[in-house]
């Protein structure tokens, strides 16, 4: 008879949203350079936008503007404004061309069809991911989204993830953490969890393999492979 897989001892699947689920660089890029194009900048290469995803939208925006030679004490000035403008503009087009990685689906698939619990823990803002999440028909496989707008935190805090924790009655080793970035990574070491490195998402894959993470993958597909029972040799 097959063998249980490792990963399928985990009653918890925790997922990190840009750059694991969806692959959302193209909407970013264009609503940060939409952005600095409103205030009279010229627009940044996608390589340098995509490089500052991860930490939250005020971090996306804020390093954006000192990369397109904006002075600080004007960044704080118009700060408040610049992120209000940039909200609204991600918000409207924030589906543009946003999608599912590949496998993306089939994994939330397989983890529902074997009992496991599933929760978002993303630095995004509540608004966007919330809609985007709710157009791919995926959010109410969530028992929670933990924004990176709300009252918890952002990533590496992990108090987002122990919240998610108390509130499913799991403990930290029956629980994985599945992202794209060190953020992900320090996050699941914070919070005593184990974690499976997405390489083929929009953080530094050579960054994160080399910070030992306890599964790596470069498709979404090979988590999916993973959970299957393994059979067993005669």
């Amino acid at each position: 008879m097959p063998s249980a897989s490792p990963l399928s001892s985990f009653k918890l699947w925790v997922f990190d949203l840009d750059g694991t689920l969806i692959d959302s660089r193209y909407d970013l890029v264009t609503a940060v350079n939409a952005t600095l194009d409103n205030l009279g900048l010229s627009p940044l290469p996608e390589a340098t936008i995509v490089s500052y995803i991860g930490d939250g939208a005020e971090d996306l925006i804020r390093r954006s503007l000192e990369s397109a030679g904006m002075p600080t004490p004007v960044i704080c000035g118009l700060f408040s404004e610049t992120m209000a403008w940039f909200l609204d503009y991600y918000g409207e087009h924030c589906l543009d061309r946003t999608v599912p990685y590949p496998g993306a689906l089939e994994l939330l698939d397989t983890v529902a069809a074997r009992g496991h619990g599933m929760a978002v823990l993303t630095n995004k803002p509540e608004k966007p991911a919330l809609k985007i999440l709710a157009h791919l028909g995926i959010l109410e496989r969530f028992s929670h989204v933990i924004p990176g707008d709300g009252p918890l935190g952002k990533k590496p805090d992990p108090t987002g993830m122990a919240y998610i924790l108390k509130a499913v009655n799991t403990l930290p080793h029956e629980s994985v953490l599945v992202g794209d970035s060190l953020q992900d990574l320090q996050t699941a070491r914070n919070a005593g969890v184990s974690f499976i490195a997405f390489l083929g998402g929009l953080g530094d894959s050579e960054a994160i393999a080399a910070a030992t993470p306890d599964v790596e993958v470069t498709h979404l597909s090979e988590i999916t492979a993973l959970l299957e029972p393994t059979a067993t040799r005669p």
